[in-house]
């Protein structure tokens, strides 16, 4: 992570780091795939907008505004409102299954429908809750 209130010192920092990174890369005998490296700049709400600028040897890396990092989605001002929209129609679904099942299964198996879905469910608040 950098930091930086300027934002040209912000700029000529991050450019300097992912240098320093490819070299490190570099020396350990691994490569960085910059055309799969994304660059998400973390602002506030009222913050403008300021174009940034991060390349190496003439490859710009992608700025993004939303980016899904370990199963959550999230986007620069860290708001959850894109990993909600993509877990809610599985919960859902998962919901509709349970209660169409109703009118065939026995008490067992819905029981193991209901405590499935209930995983699901503490799945989803876990990870929303933890991160």
């Amino acid at each position: 992570m950098i930091s930086n209130g300027n934002f040209i010192d912000f700029s000529t920092s991050t450019n300097l780091v992912l240098a320093h990174m490819i070299e490190w890369f570099s020396a350990n005998k691994l490569v960085l795939n910059l055309e799969k490296t994304n660059i998400m700049k973390f602002v506030t709400i009222h913050q403008p907008y300021c174009a940034l600028t991060i390349s190496h040897k003439d490859k710009c890396i992608e700025v993004v505004v939303n980016l899904k990092f370990l199963g959550i989605q999230t986007n620069s001002h860290l708001n959850w409102k894109n990993h909600i929209d993509q877990i809610i129609p599985k919960l859902s679904i998962t919901c509709y299954m349970v209660r169409q099942m109703y009118h065939i299964c026995n008490n067992d198996s819905l029981l193991c429908l209901f405590s499935l879905y209930c995983e699901l469910w503490n799945n989803f608040l876990g990870k929303f809750l933890i991160q």
